[in-house]
């Protein structure tokens, strides 16, 4: 008898445990958050340079040649204020990536100067100036593209020949989105 007491008691309270934890269950909702990043390596982010042409080609060439960085050389300005525009297409060929890209840059500017081909330096000669389309604030799409502009300018009149040559670049931002399939 007392035995099947014991067995009665364990009983109820089983099942009373059980309706309690059905009923928990059943009417509570259930939260779960947490957070986490993604960051894409920079060996992933493939936006190169697709195309390139100079506003005069008598004045300067511009050269694009599938990777992330495009030349352009200046030989044809003589007169003070006179400019050449190079316009380049930058593609954003980074798999199921979305690109941001940072302004560009135009560096190792080598200048020389007369036949003899004496180097002197950029700033004497050329104001350079740099613009991009979807700059910092709008993502290039996979597959999408920008349009980079590099001008120079003169900045006096000369009696010899001045080269410019110079890289540009143009770097990705650290922010990348993965595209939803």
């Amino acid at each position: 008898m007392k035995r099947r007491r014991t067995l009665i008691i364990s009983l109820l309270l089983i099942a009373s445990l059980a309706l309690g934890i059905g009923y928990a269950a059943l009417s509570s909702e259930l939260l779960i958050s947490g957070g986490g990043s993604l960051t894409a390596k920079q060996t992933d982010l493939v936006v190169v340079f697709t195309a390139a042409q100079s506003s005069d080609s008598t004045l300067g060439t511009a050269n694009a040649d599938n990777t992330r960085n495009a030349t352009f050389t200046v030989s044809g300005l003589h007169e003070k204020d006179q400019t050449v525009t190079f316009t380049y297409t930058v593609t954003n060929q980074s798999k199921g990536l979305d690109v941001y890209l940072n302004t560009p840059t135009v560096s190792t500017m080598i200048v020389t100067k007369g036949t003899a081909k004496t180097p002197v330096t950029a700033s004497d000669y050329f104001d350079v100036t740099t613009d991009i389309t979807k700059a910092g604030n709008e993502a290039i799409a996979v597959n999408g593209t920008a349009t980079v502009t590099v001008t120079v300018k003169l900045k006096k009149t000369l009696d010899d020949i001045v080269e410019l040559t110079a890289n540009v670049t143009v770097p990705t931002s650290t922010e990348a989105y993965p595209v939803n399939p």
